[in-house]
């Protein structure tokens, strides 16, 4: 089994590559805390503040701007 394989199981799930060498499903999650209050850093430990905003299957809120346009 290679890298350039079609593709092969690892401890995060299946993975796959395209031609150019990136991973063919992305993997990165964009997220944001949101409703912070306080300087508390407890808050920040158990996920519960976090936003998953991308990819659009993991989504589970939406974008909130902090400022009126």
């Amino acid at each position: 089994m290679t890298i350039r394989s079609p593709a092969f199981n690892t401890i995060v799930g299946e993975i796959q590559f395209d031609e150019l060498g990136e991973w063919k499903t992305p993997r990165m999650l964009i997220v944001q805390f949101q409703n912070v209050q306080g300087n508390e850093l407890a808050q920040y430990l158990t996920g519960h503040r976090q936003v998953i905003l991308y990819p659009a299957q993991y989504r589970d809120g939406e974008l909130e701007q902090p400022f009126a346009k």
